[in-house]
């Protein structure tokens, strides 16, 4: 019944430096993780194309390309950069106080409160990149040509969290992240899945916690609310 499924993931654990800035890595620990989740995906979808697309950021490549390898996918051809996986656009000096903040807490205080509009932007982008597994798996399906596929995206938290916000009806702020996601932890993140019943699509909205099922319409309208 599942034509597309498409998980949507924030990168591991991110490593530190000597002076205990965060690096552009993911620490071995992380990667260690992400391959194992890649060997439990192949065992979810044992027959299913898998393929992966990430942010610009190399902490983002390297947890995609081990959740591939831990699923047996060869990287050549099944892994790609795309922008609207990536962060909001601020300058180099804003983003290294972020990303350095002492809590996660201060951290997603100052991008919300501050950066509200880069934010709702950037979560917007990355709901573009959902939207189009959605109308892709629906046209291939309504043609008869569809193989079913896993799209693995690698990510960046906060913009997760504003389109989480976005894609449950609720405005993107601190306080509404908080009351969706709660900041979702590395390696977690939300699930979308097109599927096919009784000749409706619908799409479902999963994290680990919770499901939301949408008529596809329904889906699209909030996603381009």
């Amino acid at each position: 019944m599942m034509v597309l499924d498409q998980l949507v993931r924030r990168h591991e654990e991110t490593a530190r430096g000597d002076d205990g800035k965060k690096l552009d890595r993911p620490t071995p620990e992380g990667l260690a993780k992400a391959y194992g989740k890649g060997i439990a995906l192949r065992e979810q979808y044992s027959e299913q194309e898998i393929r992966g697309f990430h942010s610009e950021k190399q902490r983002t490549y390297q947890c995609c390309a081990a959740w591939l390898l831990g699923a047996g996918v060869p990287l050549e051809g099944n892994i790609e950069a795309n922008p609207n996986l990536n962060m909001m656009r601020v300058s180099p000096e804003e983003l290294e106080a972020m990303r350095n903040a002492p809590t996660k807490e201060e951290d997603y205080r100052m991008i919300f409160d501050d950066y509200t509009e880069q934010i709702t932007a950037a979560a917007h982008n990355l709901i573009e990149h959902i939207d189009q597994g959605v109308l892709g798996g629906f046209a291939f399906n309504e043609k008869g040509l569809w193989i079913p596929c896993v799209e693995l995206n690698l990510t960046h938290g906060p913009v997760m969290d504003a389109a989480f916000a976005i894609l449950t009806g609720n405005k993107v702020s601190y306080e509404t992240v908080m009351q969706t996601s709660g900041i979702f932890d590395e390696g977690e993140g939300f699930d979308v899945k097109l599927r096919k019943e009784n000749g409706i699509y619908f799409v479902d909205l999963e994290t680990k916690e919770r499901a939301r099922t949408y008529r596809m319409q329904e889906f699209l309208e909030l996603a381009e609310a």
